[in-house]
Formats: structure tokens, C-alpha cells, sequence
């Protein structure tokens, strides 16, 4: 139908109208554990995270088995020459952020709900927080492991070699539960119904009364 509404509130990729991603390179015969690595929408951290995986991985990950792709955040897109010739670069307009999860092994990620996606996902996930800066997201707690820079190599060699522990899987899965609950439907339909005009036993129809102003104590 084209009529159909599909979209409400779809966010313009400004990067889509300067230059195009590097291609991505060709796939290497030998197997290698694929990491996706989601830069957040700061700058500043993701070149952070981006300058800590070139010194832990200097070859790209390709003597350790490993295979990075670069997915910068969409409203917050690196230029292409920063990420050239490293490794290979995911556009975010063209892949969804469901799919590049289906494409990969583990996810490299600095905060937002990237961990949270990548664990109901069911991918291993390791957040990467700078040693300098200062920790703004503290949402995810022990559920899922965490590297800066000095430990980021050990830490995705481990990851990649074993996975997660089962305790940080249980962590992590509480942690989601507690974030995403299930939805209440008897809400949301009488949110819907009262929008609509229609009457709804809802509690909350009726405003409280305004408490009392005096204009002598506002002073």
C-alpha cells in the first residue's frame, strides 16, 4: 500500500552525501573470530577506542584470528581516511544494526544500549572505557567485562579463545530483564483509547488539583 506510513521520526544520515566508505576488504581464507566494533556518537571516545585497537592490534587482528569491522555511529560518522587501510568499514545507512549483529562473533562497544543489543542477541560483548576519561554509563555494572587501553588485547584474545563466563552471561541477562520489561498492554491501550477520544477507566484521566500559590512566599 502507498499510503502506508512505515517511518516516524527516521533520523538524516548527513554522512550520505560526502564521500563513500572504503570498500571493504577481501575475506580472508583463514577462519578469524569477526568482531564488530560499534563507535559511539562521541568523537572523542571513539577515537579513543579506535586508537587503543591499532596499538593492541597493529596488523588489523589478522596474527590473532581476528577480524574487525568498524561500524562508525550514524550521526557521528569518522572520516574515511581515519579508517582506512585497518580494517574493513561498516555503513551504517546500509547495514541495520540487527544484521551486522547476525554477521558477527563478538561486539567491541563504549556504552548506550549496544551491550544490551548485542547480549539479547545472544553475541559476547566487552565495553571498552578510556583509562582518562571520565565514566558517564555505569548501566551495565559487572554483567558485561569491560578493557581500556592497556588490557583491551588481553581481554578480546579471552574473549574470543572462551567466550563469556556463565556468571557474566546470567549478569548481563538480569540486567536486560531489569531494563527491558515485558510490555503492558492493558496500558498502552488505554494510552491509545484515551488519545483517541474514547473513554478508558484510566486513574490518571483526571489532572490533580493545582496546590496553592501564594505569591508572598514566590517572592
Amino acid at each position: 500500500d502507498p499510503d502506508r506510513l512505515h517511518v516516524v521520526g527516521a533520523l538524516r544520515y548527513p554522512h550520505l552525501h560526502g564521500p563513500p566508505y572504503p570498500p571493504t576488504p577481501a575475506a580472508s581464507a583463514e577462519p578469524r573470530a569477526r568482531i564488530l566494533v560499534a563507535l559511539p556518537i562521541d568523537p572523542v571516545l571513539a577515537r579513543h577506542c579506535l586508537s587503543a585497537l591499532r596499538r593492541a592490534f597493529p596488523d588489523g587482528g589478522a596474527g590473532d584470528r581476528l577480524a574487525f569491522s568498524i561500524r562508525p555511529h550514524p550521526l557521528a560518522p569518522l572520516a574515511a581516511r581515519e579508517l582506512a587501510g585497518w580494517a574493513a568499514i561498516q555503513d551504517p545507512a546500509r547495514v541495520r544494526f540487527p544484521e551486522a549483529l547476525a554477521s558477527c562473533d563478538a561486539v567491541l562497544f563504549c556504552g548506550s544500549t549496544v551491550g544490551f543489543e548485542a547480549i539479547a542477541a545472544r553475541r559476547p560483548a566487552v565495553r571498552f572505557r578510556a583509562a582518562l576519561m571520565i565514566d558517564l554509563d555505569e548501566n551495565y555494572g559487572a554483567g558485561v567485562p569491560s578493557c581500556d587501553e592497556a588490557t583491551m588485547r588481553e581481554t578480546l584474545l579471552r574473549v574470543r579463545d572462551h567466550g563469556l563466563p556463565d556468571a557474566a552471561w546470567c549478569a548481563a541477562e538480569r540486567i536486560l530483564a531489569d531494563c527491558f520489561l515485558p510490555p503492558d498492554r492493558e496500558a498502552v491501550e488505554r494510552v491509545f483509547s484515551h488519545a483517541a477520544g474514547r473513554p478508558a477507566a484510566d486513574p490518571f484521566q483526571e489532572a490533580p488539583a493545582p496546590l496553592p500559590y501564594d505569591a508572598n512566599a514566590a517572592r
